[in-house]
């Protein structure tokens, strides 16, 4: 008997492929879930398809969830003086925070326009989202100051090293992909097709990190040290550049104009420089965001680095393909 997917069933079945996958589950089950939910029913479809060559697609529209390995591994290097507080000449603080990245969900849709059997060019929107993590060393003070305690006042030469517990990095690397790819047909029959393409496009990186460390020192009445520890957040502003990718993908044919399938895809982007900006201040032991008045005086007296890293990723592709047939 043979099998036919009507109209009506193609859209219910694009319609409510995503509602199986909402809610806030791990993206690793959602991936699972995912495949395992149309590897079977593109089995089942497939099975039942008249035997007949498939027909070629002029046009073809696609939406896929990315699962994206990013490369990010490197340290930020934060040390300030504390000379703008009076009497503490040659007292600074430093740390390095680790940024590593963790494979995140994205998604990536598009459009394909073949202008043989074979050839077609593509062009395809990708968004990743790479999370930052990694332990951190303490933050390290070195202080000198002049003590003057009671009762006589006398002026004493003070030298120590505090050591701070420091938290997690968190933040995240965000990469919004613009391409135009040449595409070529290994194979295309009524159940399977393989492809290839190849390209280049504008890539725009941006996103945010923290938490960084400043502080601020200071002698109060009877030679007593005061002193506040903050948590700075940086944000990395926008940084548009020429990108590079190129994609393998293998297609799983569930109607006459449906198509499941799944692509490996890698995005080069080269290494990206960027001059953080100050985004918010915390204190550091309430969480509380600091006054305006604070906040300007840290940004005027905290020196950033620059940030350089490569957002290059690697991502697996699992979705849906729709022929139009003019």
């Amino acid at each position: 008997m043979e099998f036919h997917l009507s109209g009506i069933g193609q859209a219910l079945l694009v319609g409510c492929f995503p509602l199986y996958f909402s809610g806030n589950e791990d993206i690793v089950l959602v991936m699972k879930r995912m495949t395992t939910a149309l590897l079977l029913s593109s089995i089942l479809l497939a099975a039942g398809l008249p035997a007949r060559e498939a027909k070629k697609r002029p046009l073809e529209i696609f939406a896929f969830f990315n699962l994206n390995f990013g490369s990010l591994d490197t340290a930020y290097p934060n040390r300030h003086t504390l000379e703008s507080s009076p009497g503490f000449e040659g007292s600074y603080a430093s740390q390095a925070l680790a940024i590593q990245g963790k494979a995140r969900e994205g998604f990536s849709t598009g459009l394909s326009l073949f202008l043989s059997d074979d050839l077609g060019l593509k062009l395809g929107l990708n968004y990743a989202r790479n999370l930052l993590s990694g332990e951190n060393s303490p933050y390290q003070v070195h202080l000198q100051y002049v003590s003057r305690q009671p009762p006589d006042y006398t002026p004493h030469q003070v030298i120590s090293d505090q050591s701070i517990e420091w938290v997690p990095t968190r933040g995240s690397v965000k990469n919004l992909f613009l391409a135009l790819n040449l595409q070529y047909v290994l194979f295309d029959s009524r159940r399977f097709s393989a492809c290839l393409s190849a390209g280049g496009g504008i890539s725009r990186v941006w996103g945010d990190f923290s938490p960084l460390g400043y502080s601020e020192y200071w002698i109060g009445g009877h030679g007593v040290l005061f002193s506040q520890q903050y948590l700075v957040r940086l944000a990395i502003p926008s940084s548009y550049r020429a990108s590079l990718n190129a994609d393998c993908e293998l297609g799983l044919r569930i109607s006459e104009r449906i198509t499941f399938a799944a692509k490996f895809a890698y995005f080069f982007c080269g290494s990206v420089s960027f001059s953080p900006a100050i985004d918010n201040v915390l204190y550091y032991y309430s969480l509380d965001k600091v006054d305006e008045n604070t906040l300007s005086r840290i940004k005027s007296r905290m020196t950033l680095n620059a940030l350089k890293i490569k957002p290059s990723f690697l991502a697996l592709n699992l979705g849906i393909k729709y022929h139009f047939f003019l």
